[in-house]
């Protein structure tokens, strides 16, 4: 878990942050992660997301180092961030 955090740390001290706000360089990371819309209920009150039966398809972006593998489930606030 440290170098989760570590790497999420990294990301942001190299002004990565910034970069969610910009289509153009967070597109290439954008992945898709089918989860139950019934179990999710909550969490998809402030999640785009697009229902397909009794699922739900939500959007991360996927953070990649040589040690860690991470995501940021995208919700209304990295929209906001965003100006959409």
């Amino acid at each position: 878990m440290s170098s989760l955090i570590l790497s999420f740390q990294e990301f942001l001290a190299q002004g990565s942050f910034h970069s969610l706000s910009d289509y153009s360089q967070m597109k290439e990371m954008l992945a898709m992660e089918v989860v139950s819309a019934e179990t999710n209920a909550e969490m998809l009150a402030t999640v785009p997301h697009q229902n397909i039966e009794d699922m739900a398809v939500v959007y991360r972006f996927v953070l990649n180092s040589d040690e860690v593998r991470a995501s940021i489930l995208m919700d209304t606030h990295i929209i906001m961030l965003k100006g959409n």
